[in-house]
């Protein structure tokens, strides 16, 4: 027993073209889905060749200043068949943000008119399938949609750009832009002065030992003392690390635990996690 399909076949015998768009009108277009962006003419010439270009009617602002944001013309629906000629007269302009490839153009650079070349694909089987997410709203990004077949590839066609002086000065400025590395190494013409070299001793450490000969060898306190002096400590604040104690009263960090463990109480959660504080017995020293 077969299973079924979750792909969407009905219309996978329906013909389709694969048109190759060059990227500076494919970057205009995009800006302009659902507008016309111009228009598809077919005649046959006088041997009865058939013969198609493809006239480009969405245009950059031609009088606009290069630092005011760029414009492109968007005046109607897609792409048509027609037998006439239409020129971009009478346009509307909307802002959009030209990319690298068409950023190379200038406004009055865009080519109009293209040529259409069509070929039939016989060595090849192509289908276009899409899938649709609309109905997955926020799990889009985590599920796979509905999957339709729009259609067969029948035709192969190519949007053949005119090999004007101005078209072929953009092409070789869009190569040498793409050549350019991402990153590039600069050479510095000034000797860099500071240099961090390892040392045996850091100043740190020199300016403690110093201090530590000044005030000569510290001694051990009575068990007694050291109670009255971290009684004395807890007079200033309720709540001490034992290592801070142990330095603020220059005493051994065991030592002042064995006294702390007796007088005091160990938090070990939150908000005072690590930190001692005296018994409530004790508390009333203070």
């Amino acid at each position: 027993m077969s299973k079924r399909s979750n792909v969407d076949t009905t219309d996978a015998n329906k013909g389709l073209w694969l048109v190759k768009v060059p990227r500076y009108l494919s970057d205009i277009w995009k800006k302009n889905q659902g507008q016309k962006v111009g228009t598809f003419d077919a005649w046959e010439d006088g041997n009865g060749v058939r013969q198609c270009r493809v006239m480009n009617l969405a245009q950059f602002k031609r009088e606009m200043d290069e630092e005011k944001p760029e414009t492109v013309s968007v005046n109607a629906m897609n792409l048509i068949q027609t037998q006439e000629v239409l020129k971009p007269t009478d346009v509307q302009y909307i802002p959009i943000n030209r990319s690298k490839s068409t950023r190379l153009f200038n406004a009055d650079e865009i080519p109009v008119e293209h040529k259409f070349s069509i070929r039939k694909i016989t060595d090849q089987t192509m289908f276009v399938l899409n899938e649709d997410k609309s109905h997955l709203e926020e799990n889009k990004n985590l599920m796979s949609g509905k999957l339709a077949i729009q259609g067969r590839c029948l035709s192969r066609a190519e949007i053949v750009p005119p090999e004007t002086a101005k078209y072929m000065k953009m092409k070789i400025a869009q190569i040498r832009s793409s050549a350019n590395p991402m990153r590039s190494s600069i050479k510095l013409d000034s000797h860099i002065l500071k240099v961090a070299r390892p040392v045996a001793r850091q100043q740190e450490q020199i300016l403690r030992e110093k201090a530590k000969k000044s005030q000569g060898k510290t001694y051990r306190m009575e068990k007694d003392e050291l109670q009255n002096e971290i009684f004395k400590c807890f007079e200033q604040h309720q709540y001490f690390y034992q290592k801070d104690l142990a330095k603020k009263l220059d005493q051994p960090g065991n030592f002042v635990g064995e006294v702390l463990n007796e007088i005091g109480i160990f938090n070990s959660q939150p908000p005072h996690k690590g930190m001692w504080e005296l018994k409530p017995e004790y508390r009333s020293n203070y």
